[in-house]
């Protein structure tokens, strides 16, 4: 998201983060159905215009039961889209064609730093 922001902007990132991840953290996602604030705290967050119209959190009866449960359900979300991806990588999959004389890239494994080649040069 911090790459989005316009050019003036950017020279500026720290005033920006913590903006940022609040949207990220109050944003339900896909792959477990809830936000993640939610699944930490066990409640939406406060948003500011939450606060601008006087709107009262809701008091939510909280235990292990409650979490257990939260917890079941982002699991379940977890995995159904999990079997979504699988389906449409399965799809989009196709078995590899060589032939004799093809070039391919072999994987670097030795250790380096992050900035080294990760492919080999020369095979």
């Amino acid at each position: 998201m911090l790459g989005t922001l316009p050019d003036l902007q950017k020279t500026n990132l720290k005033d920006y983060v913590a903006p940022l991840v609040h949207a990220y953290n109050a944003k339900i996602h896909g792959s477990t159905g809830f936000s993640p604030f939610y699944l930490m705290f066990g409640r939406e967050p406060r948003l500011p215009v939450d606060v601008e119209f006087g709107v009262t959190p809701h008091t939510a009866c909280s235990g292990r039961f409650v979490d257990n449960l939260r917890h079941a359900e982002a699991q379940k979300h977890s995995r159904l889209a999990a079997d979504r991806n699988k389906r449409y990588y399965d799809v989009k999959k196709s078995e590899a064609q060589q032939e004799q004389r093809d070039r391919f890239l072999v994987r670097n494994c030795t250790p380096a730093g992050k900035l080294d080649n990760k492919w080999e040069q020369h095979v």
